[in-house]
């Protein structure tokens, strides 16, 4: 009713005929989740972050605007699966460990996004680093439970970043790296 910035929004701008897609990868960095989809045949929408310009913008997730507009984009595109690389600099090991209001925001939108796909019979997944303190945060514990304790539908998988055949950019020597994916459906293959 009258909030320029979400009137600003409008319409949205969707790629022609596109419509129910596989998968879409929220917070996707360099998407590698979504070119790996793609490859394998399975319909991608394009993924949402602040560094790439899809769906005519760059995605300040934190912002409400923003946060709106994807909500539509997910309601017309229906994924089937919904990847969230969820920022971790203010809540990881090596960041600031304390949640800023932007922050919470985004990861009050995960948290959402997470909801809506299980209420819709859909899949979601969220990744975050070991120890961060999202997995402490009451309102994430609140919805997933913890990774000793999930609440159902959750389940949490930890996988480490030499599985991927990562490498520590200083020293080329593999990285362990872990992260901690919670997820409505089975990721078992992952941790091994």
């Amino acid at each position: 009713s009258g909030d320029p910035t979400v009137a600003a929004a409008d319409p949205i701008v969707v790629r022609k005929g596109e419509k129910k897609v596989g998968f879409v990868e929220i917070w996707s960095g360099k998407g590698a989740f979504t070119k790996g989809c793609a490859i394998n045949g399975i319909k991608v929408g394009d993924g949402f972050d602040k560094i790439h310009f899809t769906y005519g913008q760059y995605w300040s997730l934190h912002m409400m605007r923003d946060q709106i507009r994807l909500s539509k984009l997910l309601i017309q595109l229906e994924p089937l699966v919904v990847h969230m690389g969820l920022p971790c600099k203010d809540m990881n090991r090596i960041g600031k460990r304390q949640m800023t209001p932007e922050t919470i925001q985004q990861n009050r939108l995960a948290l959402a996004v997470a909801q809506h796909q299980v209420m819709m019979k859909r899949w979601v997944s969220l990744e975050q680093p070991v120890g961060s303190i999202f997995f402490s945060w009451d309102e994430a514990t609140n919805e997933f439970g913890t990774q000793t304790n999930p609440k159902v539908p959750w389940y949490f998988f930890r996988t480490d970043g030499c599985q991927a055949d990562q490498k520590n950019p200083g020293t080329e020597e593999p990285q362990l790296k872990g992260q901690i994916i919670i997820s409505n459906f089975d990721l078992t293959p992952l941790e091994h």
